[in-house]
């Protein structure tokens, strides 16, 4: 977005690599990825003050916790009042149970007047539901793959670990809320706190919650192609083919991942130390790419996807929808904000658009000007 990511509806996950990127910071901003974005803020927009860092671990991670209670128990409702198990979908129920879930997370948002909340949730699920695909995989014999299975828990645990752990690590509590939310705030509410209740709605509820949990899992939806779905002798791909798309994919989500975790440790070891006011990263991966930890964010995705496809291409192309999306979310929200933040900051920054790609890794355009940290 979490963005990755990262929207007007704005979805604000991948939001982001760093999070995201995704801190999460992000999941998981650029420059959020290492510090926080917005300044300490007080709860509830009242005297009282937010909660301890420990507190605000313990609070989030009871949402969290709830939420999953929640999610499960609808699973094992729905499955134990069904006449045929098999018959409810493994992919049905994590859609609603994800749903379920988010909305429990937004009580917890709304309750503490701090939508960072959902902040690492988006990184979280994928990995619940990777394990509970394989596991239904397994109790509804569908004969799936070891080394298939395998492969999709792993890059997925992987990704998700690296921006849960990312922000748990820049997380400074719930007196910091990701400044995207904050502009979204006051974009929303414009200083009329008769408004309120539309930044909760609009901004909040469906913008910061539904939209990025919807993005995700159906960018997630490859995974439980590759984690549920048999191969269909008669007209999926060959084993050999469907080996080397496995591989294939997985290599592209692993790579993927290591590009955003380098982009980010790289963003933080730039800030530490203490650059000038007006200058911009130029050092690594940022030396190629205006925005590497997006792109890895954006790979990500589209390795599940070859997976999928090697499954069955004639009957799941379709399940790269949520990896285009994704695609489109970056490159019609989360970046030209990114970009118009650094740019406001800091006007030297119209020297690296002019000079450094935005996306894909690449050589420089020019050298004809050297930013101020070089």
């Amino acid at each position: 977005s979490k963005t990755a990511t990262g929207t007007t509806i704005t979805v604000t996950c991948m939001s982001e690599s760093d999070k995201l990127l995704v801190r999460r910071k992000q999941p998981h901003e650029e420059e959020s990825a290492a510090a926080s974005a917005s300044g300490p803020q007080r709860l509830g927009g009242g005297t009282k003050m937010a909660p301890s860092l420990f507190m605000s671990h313990v609070w989030v991670w009871t949402a969290y916790l709830i939420a999953a209670g929640v999610g499960i128990g609808y699973g094992v409702l729905i499955t134990q009042t069904a006449d045929d198990s098999k018959a409810v979908d493994p992919v049905f129920v994590a859609a609603v149970a994800d749903v379920l879930a988010t909305v429990v997370i937004f009580c917890f948002s709304l309750a503490f007047n701090n939508s960072s909340f959902y902040d690492a949730y988006w990184s979280i699920f994928p990995m619940v539901a990777a394990v509970y695909w394989a596991a239904a995989g397994d109790a509804h014999d569908q004969h799936v793959p070891g080394f298939r299975r395998g492969v999709v828990v792993a890059v997925v645990w992987v990704w998700g670990l690296r921006l849960t752990i990312n922000w748990i690590v820049g997380w400074t509590g719930l007196d910091h809320e990701d400044w995207r939310y904050v502009k979204f705030r006051e974009d929303i509410g414009k200083g009329d706190p008769s408004r309120a209740w539309l930044y909760w709605l609009q901004g909040s509820f469906l913008s910061i919650h539904i939209a990025p949990t919807v993005l995700v899992f159906l960018a997630c939806v490859p995974a439980y192609v590759g984690l549920y779905q048999p191969r269909d002798g008669g007209h999926g791909a060959s084993d050999t083919v469907a080996i080397a798309t496995t591989v294939l994919g997985g290599t592209t989500c692993l790579g993927a991942t290591f590009m955003s975790w380098l982009a980010d440790r790289q963003m933080r070891q730039w800030r530490a130390t203490n650059p000038p006011r007006d200058a911009y990263i130029d050092r690594g991966l940022w030396r190629y790419s205006r925005h590497p930890n997006y792109f890895g964010e954006m790979m990500f995705w589209w390795g599940l996807y070859v997976i999928a496809l090697g499954v069955d291409a004639g009957r799941f192309w379709w399940s790269g929808v949520g990896a285009l999306l994704i695609t489109a979310m970056f490159f019609g929200a989360s970046i030209p904000l990114m970009e118009e933040r650094s740019l406001n900051k800091r006007p030297s920054y119209a020297t690296c658009q002019r000079t450094t790609s935005m996306l894909i890794p690449w050589f420089r355009h020019s050298e004809e000007a050297r930013p101020l940290n070089q």
